[in-house]
């Protein structure tokens, strides 16, 4: 299910479902895959919210069983969250140096084709260099930063005749797999559940 969410998430999807069985009376990756065929099934805004609750559970169930992984993973978003926030910071003022606008987008269509991506692991003088570069043939930069948990990884686009995206690193680890696992059905589930109270019988 490439095309609507991750291979690690399509796993989990197949964990929760083998988990929950028939309790629900319908399957989370049928839901999800099309949320429209239960528009009319009863009080299903509260199973939608019971599923919530069963992915929070076996995600965090799924997390208790590596220790060493959440270890390592709270120590590489700790230092990620910290090179997110001086990251961000360059990016907004030298913008505006530069009179760049800086937008935060709803959305934004990107062509992956045209986008070249570049993982920061430390904040330098040479990072500072690499911004005022970029901006330089920017027409304007979008701030795609997002958290996982309580954790910031910074995220910006620098839109131009070829794009650029500058991003804060972050290790990959199971647990990271888990946690992004768990915001993306967490997302999927509130865009089920907006669908079919705007389209739903």
């Amino acid at each position: 299910m490439a095309d609507l969410w991750s291979d690690y998430t399509d796993s989990v999807i197949d964990g929760i479902d083998n988990k929950v069985g028939s309790k629900y009376g319908l399957s989370l990756r049928d839901l999800l895959t099309d949320p429209g065929k239960f528009s009319s099934k009863q009080n299903i805004t509260v199973t939608i919210s019971n599923l919530q609750e069963e992915v929070n559970s076996y995600i965090d169930s799924l997390i208790a069983s590596m220790p060493d992984q959440e270890h390592a993973f709270e120590n590489s978003a700790a230092k990620c969250d910290s090179l997110s926030k001086q990251l961000s910071q360059a990016v907004i003022l030298q913008a505006r140096q530069n009179k760049v606008p800086v937008i935060n987008p709803a959305s934004l269509a990107k062509d992956d084709s045209r986008d070249e991506t570049v993982y920061i692991s430390a904040f330098d003088s040479s990072t500072s260099a690499l911004i005022d570069r970029l901006l330089t043939h920017t027409f304007y930069v979008a701030d795609y930063s997002y958290k996982i948990k309580s954790y910031s990884v910074a995220s910006w686009l620098f839109s131009g005749h070829k794009n650029y995206i500058l991003n804060a690193y972050l290790t990959p680890n199971e647990v990271l797999n888990a946690e992004t696992a768990r915001g993306e059905l967490v997302d999927l589930l509130s865009t089920a559940e907006d669908y079919i109270k705007r389209f739903g019988s």
